[in-house]
């Protein structure tokens, strides 16, 4: 029998069982009531542990590409057909809430598949914590959750949060006992590590975005730690009180609301932890120009959420992946130049406001200058002032003049579309610097 239809054979039985799956939940949640959030989580955790065999059923990207591929479009259509919805699908989409948690849930399973390739502890260890304790932290939440805080779309509890670390303590220091051959102190600073972190993470996000960046960051932090030393992970815990602090004492100055601060927290932990003093030196630079910039143009009534770190997070995040994975060299410097852009929007943006006006070629080109010569600045800092790294700097600030006059930045500076579309500059920018790396050996 042909190895591509054995897979796709294999395939058509994994989603037939959790359709299956899908369905038995519905009924039995039906015929006893079930809490819809019960539903929800039963569901969580049969997807997280069936795909704890998946390294094990798939040996080729494009079996698992394709499993994927199935599994989204199925929820696709039973969010979209209301007769799915209410029927099937009323496990998923009993919550009152909006949530796309499922589709994040295939896509992390999916982009933990990739990253981890022969590491079986960097997809498991990760995958357990999306499984177990975001489950864990929702029902004890829904169950005894006494102290409620609010978050950008509803409520979350102390109790959930602090369910979220116990399990995700517990069940880190299992995996790593079992899958890798580790001295018991590493084990339990790893497994506190990814708890602190992971119950940060979950408590301040919503719309289901914990079950991506929840084991994102887990694949991320674990693939550091796997390789430190005892000393090194005391020096990671002090780094994350630090930067707790930094964000809890730089309110007054900022205007990214608490959960926003706790997640630029979150953000800057997992760049100083895997990517060292030069990834976190950028980040803490862009704060810095942030705080600045509202000092320097007062301070508004706008505020900014956590949409703004995402924002600026997405790209960083992004190249810190690829060189964690790959150990990419250029991706440090695609890394400076995603952040210059998101420097220069910011810096346009704030000065058509104070102005009310656009800005004209002239001060395009001077943003251009700062913004690029403090980042390429920092670049040959850590990576060496080389001709051909002063020739990227040179390239870089022409680039960011042209493309500044060009595309006219003119967003409403709190509107969720500027940041999708700063965003998108910053990454499109980067990778089209990839591509000239790439083309041209620069």
């Amino acid at each position: 029998m042909a190895p591509a239809f054995v897979s796709l054979m294999t395939i058509a039985a994994v989603v037939a069982a959790l359709l299956a799956f899908l369905g038995l939940t519905t009924v039995l949640g039906q015929r006893y009531g079930l809490h819809p959030e019960l539903k929800r989580k039963i569901l969580h955790t049969g997807l997280g542990l069936s795909a704890l065999a998946f390294p094990f059923l798939f040996h080729r990207l494009w079996e698992m590409g394709l499993l994927c591929a199935i599994l989204l479009i199925v929820l696709f259509v039973v969010r979209r057909l209301p007769a799915l919805k209410s029927g099937l699908g009323s496990s998923l989409h009993g919550v009152e809430r909006v949530s796309f948690g499922e589709v994040f849930f295939v896509l992390a399973v999916l982009a933990l598949y990739v990253l981890a390739r022969d590491r079986l502890v960097l997809y498991v260890v990760p995958l357990i914590i999306l499984t177990l304790s975001d489950a864990a932290a929702a029902l004890v939440g829904v169950r005894y959750g006494k102290r409620a805080f609010d978050v950008v779309n509803g409520k979350k509890s102390l109790e959930g949060m602090l369910a979220f670390f116990g399990v995700t303590f517990v069940s880190v220091a299992l995996c790593l006992y079992g899958l890798a051959d580790l001295p018991v102190d590493v084990i339990v600073l790893t497994a506190f590590l990814l708890a602190v972190l992971g119950a940060l993470t979950e408590a301040v996000l919503w719309h289901g975005l914990d079950n991506i960046f929840v084991p994102l960051g887990g694949y991320l932090l674990l693939s550091y730690t796997l390789d430190a030393q005892p000393g090194e992970l005391i020096a990671a815990a002090i780094a994350l009180i630090l930067l707790t602090g930094l964000a809890l004492a730089s309110r007054r100055f900022s205007q990214l609301n608490t959960h926003a601060l706790m997640m630029a927290m979150i953000c800057a932990a997992i760049l100083w932890l895997v990517g060292g003093i030069a990834w976190v030196s950028i980040a803490l630079v862009i704060f810095g120009v942030h705080v600045a910039i509202v000092g320097w143009l007062h301070k508004d009534d706008g505020v900014y959420t956590i949409e703004a770190v995402f924002c600026v997070a997405s790209s960083a995040m992004i190249w810190l992946t690829v060189w964690q994975a790959y150990r990419y060299e250029d991706a440090f410097f695609l890394y400076c130049l995603a952040m210059a852009i998101h420097i220069q929007v910011n810096l346009l943006l704030r000065l058509k406001a104070h102005r009310q006006q656009l800005a004209g070629p002239v001060e395009v080109t001077i943003a251009a200058f700062l913004s690029g010569g403090a980042m390429m600045a920092l670049y040959m800092l850590f990576a060496g002032p080389t001709q051909a790294h002063v020739v990227r700097a040179g390239l870089v600030i022409v680039a960011l003049a042209v493309g500044g006059m060009l595309t006219r930045v003119t967003a409403d500076r709190f509107t969720r579309s500027r940041w999708v579309a700063q965003a998108s500059f910053a990454l499109f920018g980067s990778l089209l610097g990839w591509v000239i790396l790439e083309s041209t050996g620069l």
